[in-house]
C-alpha cells in the first residue's frame, strides 16, 4: 500500500448507499519525526458535523492511543507539536482539521519516541484498562428496548446477541 499524502481522497456510501461522496483524510501527526515520515494515522472523513466531514474525536483518539501501545491515560491530541493547544473539540464531536498531533507525555525528543504497535498481531490488549467510550453502556429492559447500541437499528425481530470476532481468532 503507497504512503497517504495531502489530497488524498476516499470514497464513501452515504445514504442510500446509492450516493458516493468524496472526502479527505485527516491524518495524525507523530510530533517527533520530520515529513514526509511523520504520519501516524490518517483516517477518512466519514462523520458530518455543522462544519463539514471529520472523524469523531474519541475514534481518533482510541486508535493513536491502540497504535503508541496503548497510551490511554497519557495521551491527547493538540494542534501543535509540543502539545501546549491541546484539542478542544468534545470527545463525542467531530474533528475537521487536515492534521493533529498526537501527543504522548514523558516522550519529548527523537531520542526518547513513544512506542507504537505496528501492527495488530503486535498489539496487546489492554486487559483491565480499555479506554471509557469501550465499556459496555447500560442496557434497559431487552422487552422494551430492541436497539442495537452499534447501529441504533431497532427492530425486534431482526435483532439477536452477536461478537465481532476475526476470523483467524476463531477456534
Amino acid at each position: 500500500m503507497a504512503p497517504l499524502t495531502d489530497g488524498d481522497n476516499f470514497s464513501f456510501a452515504s445514504g442510500s448507499g446509492s450516493e458516493f461522496e468524496t472526502c479527505r483524510s485527516i491524518r495524525f501527526i507523530y510530533p517527533r519525526y520530520e515529513a514526509p515520515g511523520n504520519v501516524l494515522l490518517a483516517l477518512p472523513c466519514t462523520d458530518r458535523s455543522a462544519e463539514g466531514l471529520g472523524i469523531y474525536h474519541d475514534t481518533a483518539l482510541v486508535a493513536c492511543q491502540i497504535i503508541a501501545d496503548n497510551a490511554f491515560e497519557t495521551s491527547r491530541l493538540a494542534l501543535d507539536a509540543e502539545g501546549k493547544q491541546p484539542v478542544t473539540v468534545p470527545l463525542n464531536d467531530v474533528l475537521t482539521h487536515d492534521e493533529y498531533y498526537f501527543v504522548v507525555d514523558g516522550y519529548t525528543n527523537e531520542q526518547n519516541p513513544y512506542p507504537i504497535a505496528p501492527s495488530f498481531q503486535d498489539w496487546r490488549f489492554p486487559h483491565g484498562r480499555v479506554p471509557k467510550s469501550w465499556t459496555d453502556p447500560p442496557l434497559d429492559d431487552e422487552e422494551s428496548d430492541p436497539m442495537c447500541r452499534v447501529t441504533l437499528y431497532t427492530s425486534p425481530s431482526a435483532l439477536g446477541n452477536a461478537r465481532v470476532i476475526p476470523a483467524h481468532h476463531q477456534h
